[in-house]
């Protein structure tokens, strides 16, 4: 049987992982940045990568605007450039803009 202060702990780490999440959301949200699109923009590079089809900027933006139009989504070409400088600007991931093209390190085929 836990202790009070195991009870109390394991119901303050709990609430402390709500605010985190929901503070980062907010932060996220008020820059106007949705998670799933951040999600989404970066795997449908790496995919790209995956395949040989890397595209530049531009052409990033376009193809992901289709594949949301396709999927019944309509995204303005502002929404996507946000979301793709966001993640070319995030120095945790594999996705960098290489000579005009926007790679994914990880996934590019030598």
């Amino acid at each position: 049987m836990d202790t009070d202060k195991e009870i109390i702990m394991k119901t303050t780490m709990s609430k402390l992982r709500r605010l985190v999440r929901k503070s980062l959301t907010e932060a996220l949200n008020s820059r106007g940045l949705d998670p799933r699109h951040l999600d989404e923009l970066a795997e449908w590079i790496s995919i790209n990568t995956e395949m040989g089809q890397a595209e530049d900027y531009d052409g990033t933006v376009k193809s992901y605007m289709d594949a949301c139009k396709d999927d019944g989504e309509e995204v303005t070409q502002e929404f996507v450039e946000e979301h793709l400088d966001a993640i070319l600007a995030d120095d945790k991931n594999t996705i960098e803009d290489a000579g005009g093209e926007i790679l994914d390190y990880e996934q590019e085929q030598y």
